[in-house]
């Protein structure tokens, strides 16, 4: 039997040297211990090839036109994507350019299935035409206001004290606003939180590939926990604020709204019904995504999406849902990441 070789520098077992994107993540979420021993076999060069391994990475995920300061951690920049006209009459087989195959489960499907809204009870008279299933409920939700030549004519949010009432209302006044029941259907699948999920749903990075790690802050899931967001001017604002009154009840300030925070605002060009949407949507990491996506607890970036669609009246008239996007649909970034 051959002596067993006793062990010598060269042929000790070596400890593990961890890889750069394991240092890095290790020191950020405090797993100081298993970083240490590797980074006393890094030098300090390497550090810098960590570093610059690691804005990489998270440069190429970041959405398209999102331009990241790399000494502040600031984003900023935005984005402009082209769109074709697009015709939906509740048949699938159209797609909206560099919007995704989503939108139409989210708009063209919404024409299959129509509801008339009540404000209570079975015996209490319908609204004057049907909407979409979506708009049933999320007529309360968005802010939602009419304008005409001399400025804003209807509120939604100021149209009741409950979500019924609003919902009736506004389905009213649609109908007023448009002057014939199809339009005011086909105007309604607009007017829901199947829209802004189309552009979230579509958020890609500079090759267009779908960026990764980006959890929309909603307000289900997020309810009293408070977020913090960095300005890009320095200052920081607080969302899901808990206070306590005076009685000793408590509540939640400056909510997080997610999809529903879309704003929409309505108006005639001509025969054609013009329908612009504000959004702004905040976002943190997904968990396991903290190293594409570095933020602070409960710390969340902003990105504001901008579109406005020109609604052709004379088919919605006869039910179809067909729309231009001539000013292309807009993105700009706002927040700081921790890159330290």
């Amino acid at each position: 039997m051959l002596p067993k070789r006793e062990k010598t520098a060269s042929t000790k077992s070596r400890p593990k040297v961890r890889s750069p994107r394991e240092v890095i993540r290790d020191l950020r979420f405090g797993k100081q211990a298993k970083a240490a021993g590797a980074i006393e076999k890094i030098e300090p060069q390497t550090f810098i090839e960590i570093k610059k391994s690691n804005l990489q990475v998270i440069r190429e995920n970041l959405p398209k036109g999102a331009v990241l300061d790399e000494e502040t951690g600031y984003l900023s920049g935005g984005s402009r994507t082209e769109s074709e006209s697009t015709e939906f009459t509740g048949l699938f087989g159209s797609k909206v350019k560099n919007v995704g195959e989503f939108a139409l489960n989210s708009l063209a499907y919404q024409l299959l299935k129509s509801v008339r809204p009540k404000i209570a009870g079975t015996d209490s008279a319908p609204a004057n035409c049907d909407i979409t299933s979506s708009a049933a409920g999320d007529f309360a939700r968005h802010v939602i206001k009419f304008y005409d030549d001399q400025g804003e004519i209807f509120s939604a949010r100021e149209s009741g004290e409950t979500e019924k009432e609003r919902v009736f209302h506004t389905t009213n006044a649609l109908l007023d606003f448009t002057g014939s029941e199809k339009s005011a259907f086909v105007l309604s699948a607009v007017l829901t939180q199947n829209t802004p999920t189309v552009f979230h749903r579509s958020l890609v990075n500079s090759t267009d590939i779908e960026v990764e790690g980006f959890r929309m802050v909603s307000a289900m899931n997020s309810k009293s926990v408070t977020k913090s967001f960095t300005k890009n001017d320095g200052t920081i604002e607080k969302f899901n604020v808990i206070k306590e009154n005076d009685d000793g009840t408590f509540e939640e300030l400056n909510k997080i709204r997610g999809l529903g925070a879309a704003e929409f605002r309505v108006s005639k060009v001509g025969r054609d019904f013009e329908v612009s949407m504000h959004w702004p949507c905040y976002y943190e990491a997904q968990i396991g995504k903290e190293e594409i996506l570095p933020l602070g607890e409960n710390e969340i970036i902003a990105i504001y999406t901008n579109v406005t669609f020109i609604i052709d009246g004379e088919k919605a008239e006869k039910g179809v849902l067909a729309f231009e996007i001539p000013n292309g649909i807009n993105r700009t970034y706002e927040g700081r990441l921790r890159l330290n």
